[in-house]
């Protein structure tokens, strides 16, 4: 049997399957089997759900024509968090670092896009529905009615707490202006609300409705398509809030036999976006995980790597842990004293080994992450796109950034970059990988047509399993239901309640021991950030305290102890002449910088609050993978439920309806700057004593108040988290099967000829 052929026979089977549980006969019997029914809803459960279902008829022939019968190229998808690097590594490797990809600073902001090879430059843009553009619209309107709510419900209780005798307001308290800023940074750091706000006041600017569909644009030269293209993912474009996905083709020799697939990132909100990416996705032959290097290979980067490996067979997976320029200024330098290679070679080490612990083990992950895993030395990069535009473009093109890590660079590693451009090359190159990985790409593609025809097989060889379970798992769910109704009088009945109830108390009780634990966890790791912002930040000012000290010599007169000279003071007094008789001397006084140290502790009381503040919002937003995965662990190794009995949709609602509830804490209250504090200038002497004492008696208190908020955060969301009632959550829905059951048996004759009627159908496909 060809590949062809193992195709069609394939999608004939998955067609027979899903025209027998659709028939408009057997419907209500085959609802809430939960066996992983396709469902468009964006979560990391439902997409899991979606995956343990095969794939259409009309999925399955796409996929073999697109590798085999339609020129196979090879392709690669890049895929990641947002802000990762993505889009910077591939115009890099691409397009010698201009930033020719469009850059996104959140999923509502970030395009889909697709690099592919033709004779003759064009592109492809696809803009968002109009569906989309009205949940934009809800999403902006909840963001209004909750700023209003979380500034309305702040202004009350500092007003609240303003009241209370013998209590100082706080700064804030008295600036309206400074709540709401506080506020709507909280709400902008929300991917969901804060970018479908952004998003959609940029489509409002830009006119409110896309110029259509889809469109096409052709040029006759590379620049001159680029530069159309500012229209529709540039800063200020036209069209760029509308953009979803945009395909470029170019007539490069770096993508011939190579299309390049660069996503928004995962958990995008956008649903129609999401299901364009995976739809592109899907197809990919190669994948390279961009993972920041400062939060290497997080449960977003494994989710989506195992979701791609697990169903699609993709057997070629690699790592490119990017922004390594970040790193290598730290504990690292120290280690291998401010050696270059040594400390890139320490820094791919540790990576490494992170990436091998984090890994699953093998025949866990599937057979590309088994690979990887084995092969780590030849399949990780480390790259840093800041390095290769240091390397490749001149100083007058560098950004802010590119100049920050200049300075840095030459500070930490003078031997290597204080000198010229050109001289440095080597090194910024060293740093920048961007051989390395298009080494990785070369290899790749030189292996190409071996790789698509192994994914190809990967991906039936995963299909059919699939499929073959599907096969088993609905009849088997379909005969236990059969069995309830047959059995069902009222006495069973009651026994089965009694039942249901015991699992649902069981599986409330593990899943929220789950919760709990999870709530412990995230609780100590947001401590422990918190802790360390706060320690730096209190260094910080120590530092520039010390900075704010110093010396200085002043002279004086003093009287002679000898006869003369208290003679010459006499004759001094009657020609009032003061200096006889004295001499002159000088002392060594201490100062202190008021302006200098009254400065740095603003700074410290203005960061500290956010400092206390940011941990717990990227918490917040990295909780709902962690609790799901888990949950289904805990629910699993205790055996309460089989896996088709867990409602993945349900469990993801719930775990999206918690972390809503992780919001509006109180602000941090800092102790305010004393008023003897409030000084300028340069004091001297007795006065710079008092001042440094009483800038170290502040120093203390806010210390002291900083990690006092810390701690009951932490205990907060600790306490909200481990209270969220997800147990309840998940297990509701037994109660429906209950009046299932009951309807069920008003008509059991009748129930169980159907029953019978669908298992034959089913028996008849295995």
């Amino acid at each position: 049997m060809n590949l062809e052929q193992r195709v069609e026979q394939l999608a004939g089977r998955v067609q027979k399957l899903d025209d027998v549980i659709t028939q408009e006969k057997y419907r209500d019997l085959v609802t809430g089997l939960r066996l992983g029914s396709s469902t468009s809803e964006s979560t990391p459960a439902s997409q899991e759900k979606k995956d343990s279902s095969p794939r259409t008829p009309d999925e399955l022939r796409q996929k073999f024509r697109a590798d085999i019968q339609e020129g196979s190229r090879l392709r690669v998808g890049i895929i990641g968090r947002v802000k990762a690097g993505k889009s910077s590594l591939l115009n890099a490797l691409l397009f010698d670092g201009k930033d020719i990809l469009p850059k996104a600073a959140t999923p509502m902001t970030a395009s889909l896009t697709v690099l592919g090879y033709a004779e003759t430059p064009y592109a492809e843009v696809e803009f968002f529905e109009q569906n989309d553009i009205e949940n934009m619209r809800q999403r902006a309107q909840d963001y209004d009615q909750e700023f209003k709510r979380r500034v309305n419900e702040r202004l009350e209780k500092n007003q609240s707490r303003v009241q209370r005798p013998g209590i100082r307001p706080a700064p804030m308290a008295a600036d309206p202006a400074r709540i709401e800023a506080a506020v709507r940074r909280e709400l902008d750091d929300d991917p969901t609300l804060g970018g479908s706000k952004k998003l959609f006041d940029d489509i409002q600017k830009a006119g409110g409705s896309p110029p259509a569909a889809s469109e096409r644009i052709e040029s006759d030269g590379i620049q001159t398509l680029l530069g159309k293209l500012g229209d529709y993912v540039g800063a200020q474009g036209r069209f760029t809030p509308f953009t979803k996905c945009m395909s470029i083709y170019l007539p490069l020799e770096a993508l011939k036999d190579l299309e390049v697939v660069d996503t928004p990132g995962v958990n995008d909100p956008i649903v129609s976006r999401e299901k364009r990416t995976f739809d592109e996705l899907h197809k990919c032959h190669a994948v390279l995980v961009v993972s920041p290097s400062g939060q290497f290979l997080n449960a977003q980067d494994l989710n989506l790597m195992q979701r791609l490996v697990k169903q699609d067979g993709v057997e070629e997976v690699f790592l490119a842990a990017s922004q390594i320029d970040a790193q290598m200024f730290s504990s690292v330098h120290q280690q291998h004293k401010g050696h270059l290679p040594d400390v890139l070679q320490g820094l791919r080490e540790t990576l490494a080994q992170q990436a091998r612990t984090t890994l699953p083990a093998p025949q866990e992950g599937g057979k590309g992450l088994d690979t990887l895993k084995r092969e780590l030395d030849t399949r990780l990069v480390i790259t840093s796109s800041v390095a290769y535009t240091l390397s490749s473009q001149p100083e007058s093109a560098w950004d802010e950034n590119s100049h920050h890590i200049h300075g840095m660079l030459r500070q930490s590693y003078p031997t290597e970059f204080a000198q010229s451009q050109e001289a440095s090359r080597p090194h910024y190159d060293a740093i920048a990988g961007i051989q390395q990985t298009q080494a990785l790409l070369d290899q790749v593609r030189g292996r190409r047509q071996s790789i698509i025809e192994s994914n190809l097989l990967s991906f039936l060889d995963a299909q059919e399993k699939v499929l073959l379970q599907r096969l088993k798992d609905i009849p088997i769910a379909i005969g236990e239901q059969r069995t309830r109704v047959q059995n069902s009088d009222g006495k069973t009945l009651e026994q089965q309640l009694h039942a249901i109830q015991q699992v649902t108390e069981q599986g409330v009780r593990v899943v929220d021991t789950a919760v709990s634990a999870v709530a412990q966890d995230v609780s100590y790791h947001l401590r422990k950030d918190m802790d360390a912002a706060v320690e730096k930040e209190l260094d910080d000012l120590k530092r520039s305290t010390e900075r704010a000290k110093g010396t200085s010599t002043e002279t004086y007169h003093s009287d002679s102890d000898s006869f003369g000279a208290g003679v010459k003071r006499w004759f001094g007094k009657l020609l009032d002449e003061k200096s006889w008789g004295r001499e002159e001397r000088t002392r060594t006084v201490d100062t202190i910088n008021a302006t200098e140290i009254r400065t740095a502790l603003d700074k410290v009381h203005s960061t500290l609050s956010r400092h206390l503040t940011a941990p717990v919002n990227q918490a917040r937003q990295d909780l709902r993978p962690l609790l799901e995965s888990r949950i289904l662990g805990e629910l699993r190794e205790k055996n309460v439920v089989s896996d088709r009995e867990i409602d993945l949709t349900i469990l993801s609602q719930s775990c999206q309806s918690v972390t809503g509830k992780l919001r509006d804490f109180d602000d941090p209250i800092l102790p305010p700057l004393p008023d003897e504090l409030l000084q300028s200038g340069t004091l001297r002497d007795d006065a710079a004593e008092r001042y440094e004492a009483k800038a170290t008696e502040y120093f203390n208190s806010l210390q002291s108040a900083a990690k006092a908020t810390a701690r009951n955060l932490t205990r907060e969301f600790e306490d909200r988290l481990g209270s969220a009632g997800i147990g309840a959550l998940l297990f509701e829905h037994y109660q429906e099967e209950i009046q299932k059951l009951q309807q069920q048996i008003k008509d059991k004759t009748r129930t169980l000829q159907r029953y019978d009627g669908l298992l034959a159908e089913l028996k008849e496909l295995s």
